[in-house]
C-alpha cells in the first residue's frame, strides 16, 4: 500500500491533470465549489485518476501563478498516519528544499481529513512554491484538494484558502438519509 501510495501522491507534485464533475451522483462525492474569479483550465481522467484544474482568470496553464486542483485517486481505506508519514517525508521533486507543516487533521462526516501547508525554494534562490492541500480518506477513493501559489504566500491568503478548503468536505450517496450536494464531484 505505501509503494503505491507513493506513486499515485507523486502525481500531486506534478503539473497538469483536471478533474471531470459527477453527473453520477452514486458514492462518494466530494463537495468543491470553484472559486469566484477562477476558471476550469483542464479536465482529465487518467488509470482512474480524476483531475481537475481550476486558474484565475486571465492566466493559463502554460503561465499561471496560482491554481487550484482537484485530485481523485482510485483508492480508498488509506490510514491517516500512513499517508500523513509519507507526506511530511516526501520532498518535491521540482524544489531545492521542502518544508512541510501539518497545519490540522480530524474527522468530518466520518472521513478522517489533514491539511498540510509545503512551502519549497528552486534555483534561482528567488522562485518560491507554496502549496496549501486538504486530504480526505474515503472508503472507495482518495480526495486531495490543492490551492497552489508560485510564489510565498502570505497570510492573509493562507487564511483566506485555509478556510475555503475547510468548506471541502465529502459524503456518500449511499448512506441512508445522506444528500450530497449536486455540484459535488465524486470518483465515478
Amino acid at each position: 500500500m505505501r509503494v503505491l501510495l507513493a506513486a499515485v501522491l507523486a502525481v500531486l507534485t506534478a503539473a497538469g491533470g483536471a478533474l471531470a464533475f459527477a453527473g453520477e451522483g452514486e458514492g462518494e462525492t466530494v463537495t468543491v465549489v470553484t472559486p469566484e474569479g477562477y476558471k476550469v483550465a483542464s479536465t482529465r481522467r487518467e488509470k482512474g485518476l480524476i483531475v481537475h484544474q481550476m486558474i484565475p482568470e486571465g492566466e493559463t496553464l502554460d503561465n499561471w501563478q496560482e491554481m487550484l486542483i482537484v485530485q481523485i485517486f482510485p483508492f480508498g481505506g488509506v490510514e491517516m498516519s500512513e499517508y500523513e508519514a509519507f507526506y511530511r517525508q516526501r520532498k518535491l521533486p521540482m524544489c531545492d528544499e521542502t518544508s512541510t507543516t501539518l497545519v490540522q487533521k480530524g474527522r468530518e462526516n466520518g472521513y478522517d481529513f489533514a491539511l498540510f501547508n509545503t512551502s519549497c525554494s528552486t534555483a534561482p534562490a528567488a522562485r518560491r512554491e507554496t502549496v496549501l492541500i486538504k486530504a480526505i480518506l474515503g472508503n472507495d477513493r482518495t480526495f486531495v484538494v490543492a490551492k497552489t501559489w508560485r510564489f510565498a504566500a502570505g497570510e492573509a491568503e493562507m487564511a483566506t484558502w485555509t478556510h475555503y478548503l475547510e468548506g471541502v468536505s465529502l459524503c456518500d450517496s449511499r448512506i441512508a438519509g445522506v444528500e450530497c450536494p449536486e455540484n459535488g464531484m465524486g470518483g465515478g
